[in-house]
């Protein structure tokens, strides 16, 4: 358990940093989003400029193992939440941190 609480408390200014520095992107790519959009309905374009998919290509074999991981993967996803997401990188965190320890405590309980 010493060794778990080590790991989290290393891992916690990790995950405020990622956390920190993801809100800062998403923030600004919103506020460009916003200009582009204003800029574009001053400009009269169409509905069609408005795409946010339009110039994204396929991704590869790679890219969708990569996306899949950082999504999906129960011990991995929580330090790639996405930006719109309710819950915090730290807050992902403690929950894989709690579920840890009641996992050891109900293995000691039972194996003892």
């Amino acid at each position: 358990v010493s060794a778990l609480t080590g790991i989290l408390i290393l891992l916690m200014p990790l995950a405020w940093s990622l956390d920190q520095s993801r809100q800062t992107d998403y923030v600004d790519s919103q506020y460009e989003v916003a200009e582009k959009a204003e800029t574009a309905i001053a400009a009269g374009a169409p509905p069609a400029a408005f795409d946010a998919a339009a110039g994204r290509r396929p991704p590869t074999m790679l890219g969708s193992y990569w996306e899949s991981l950082t999504t999906n993967h129960p011990w991995i996803a929580p330090f790639f939440a996405p930006a719109a997401s309710n819950f915090t990188i730290p807050q992902r965190v403690m929950v894989l941190f709690v579920v840890l320890i009641v996992q050891l405590f109900a293995n000691g309980l039972v194996f003892d």
